[in-house]
């Protein structure tokens, strides 16, 4: 019997503001979506792990602030 591969992957989100990217993260983590989304401050993390036919998925996932003042952090992520 084969063993299940474990795979981390790190998903950074970039882009302008209000373009989406929280929404998105929130759909694709707690499967909520909301009409209006406070904008990100700086950068949020969140977690998912999905669980496929041959391996398990580890997503570390950075969301990032659109506003121009938070484009120099970027990098850092």
């Amino acid at each position: 019997m084969a063993r299940n591969k474990s795979l981390q992957a790190k998903l950074v989100l970039l882009g302008d503001m209000g373009t989406g990217k929280t929404s998105l993260v929130l759909r694709f983590v707690k499967g909520q979506f909301s009409d209006y989304q406070e904008s990100t401050i700086g950068a949020a993390f969140f977690t998912q792990v999905l669980s496929l036919n041959e391996a398990t998925v580890k997503f570390d996932i950075w969301d990032t602030a659109g506003q121009e003042r938070y484009h120099s952090l970027a990098p850092m992520y």
